[in-house]
This record gives structure tokens, C-alpha cells and sequence, in this order.
């Protein structure tokens, strides 16, 4: 199973996931690390949500993930707590993600994430594992 660790990036944060076993491995613990920034708490598996992303390259693939991730959370008011990859390849991602509407009596916000970055930005395959970094702007 992938881990991730927490960076410090000057006034930014960011996220490195390291040995993901495969690619959809390695978006959906960034995925849980970005989640892990935001919010604490229990987080119910109650909405289903369907995302079909298309992209030209991996970073890119990341970068519109995790946005879309961010977009349901500060426009929707709807955080994840499971997502299944469906289906992904260096141009595209089919996901289900799991969640709800955010409950301040449940949920405890540290940050506010407003934007994914490219800034030094990386997905790839390192031998048999893959390995991601994302900076974000807070």
C-alpha cells in the first residue's frame, strides 16, 4: 500500500505519495493526502460521485484529479472519504468517489486549499512502484 508524507513548501504545502503499486494507487492516495490537509473527522460514505477527467499527459491527469476533488469540497460543500479508479491511463481517469456534504458538528477545517499547483509537480515510475509530488497554494 502507498504512503504519503506531508511537505513544507515556503508560505505553500504539499503532498509526496511514495511505493503506490500502480498508478490508480498512486491518484487515489494523493487524493486521500489532499483530503488528509483539509478536514478531520468522519467522513460518511453516503453520495456517490462520477469523474471522467481527460488530460494531455500525467501531471496533468493529477493536477485536474485533485482540482476537481477541491471544486466539490469549496463549491459543493462535498468531501471524499473513498475513491475507486475505475478506469486510468496516462490520458484519462474514470472514478467513483464516495462521500457527503460537509457537517461543521463532524468536521474539523484546518486549511482552505485554493489551487493545485504545477510547481514542482511530478508522477512517475521508479522500477516496479510509482510515486507522485503535488504543491498546493493555501
Amino acid at each position: 500500500m502507498a504512503d504519503f508524507t506531508i511537505i513544507e513548501h515556503t508560505a505553500d504545502t504539499g503532498i509526496k505519495v511514495e511505493n503506490a503499486g500502480n498508478l490508480a494507487e498512486v491518484f487515489v492516495t494523493a487524493a486521500r493526502a489532499m483530503t488528509s490537509l483539509v478536514v478531520e473527522g468522519e467522513i460518511r460514505k453516503s453520495k456517490p460521485v462520477k469523474m471522467n477527467l481527460k488530460a494531455g499527459g500525467l501531471e496533468e491527469l493529477m493536477h485536474s484529479w485533485l482540482s476537481e476533488i477541491n471544486y466539490y469540497l469549496e463549491v459543493k460543500q462535498m468531501i471524499f472519504c473513498e475513491f475507486d479508479i475505475q478506469k486510468i491511463d496516462d490520458k484519462q481517469l474514470q472514478a467513483v468517489c464516495h462521500g457527503e456534504n460537509t457537517d461543521s458538528s463532524r468536521h474539523n477545517f484546518f486549511t482552505e486549499i485554493k489551487a493545485i499547483t504545477y510547481h514542482q509537480m511530478y508522477v512517475k515510475k521508479m522500477g516496479n512502484v510509482w510515486s507522485a509530488q503535488v504543491i498546493f497554494d493555501l
